[in-house]
């Protein structure tokens, strides 16, 4: 979510910026998003199997932009979508696996300890 309600929102605020040219706003959407740490292919990752393609697309759609309007639809549409499948995440990610895996107070793990040394 912080991908597309931050980050994505951020480069959309700043691409209104008068000075921002819009090769510099491609460069930094593109470290953002895919330099370092690609997020696309983190939410792959996580499951969202088609992510990292279409983050793929999204940067190579940034090479055909002529107009930081046409970055503004471009990147709009995709902070959307980014959005609706970081939500999908909390869907299918089994959540309920925690139940498995308590937590142990440090008595209890003593007397755990405790039984296997006397067995």
């Amino acid at each position: 979510m912080l991908v597309g309600a931050d980050v994505m929102y951020r480069l959309l605020k700043i691409s209104k910026y008068e000075d921002m040219e819009l090769a510099t706003l491609n460069r930094m959407t593109r470290e953002f998003l895919t330099g370092t740490f690609n997020v696309f292919e983190f939410m792959t990752d996580l499951g969202l199997t088609n992510m990292h393609q279409i983050g793929q697309m999204y940067s190579d759609a940034l090479d055909t932009l002529t107009t930081k309007d046409e970055y503004v639809e471009l990147t709009g549409a995709m902070m959307t979508y980014v959005i609706r499948m970081h939500r999908w995440i909390h869907f299918i990610f089994p959540w309920n696996l925690g139940v498995a895996f308590p937590h142990r107070k440090p008595a209890e793990v003593l007397a755990f300890s405790k039984v296997v040394a006397a067995a």
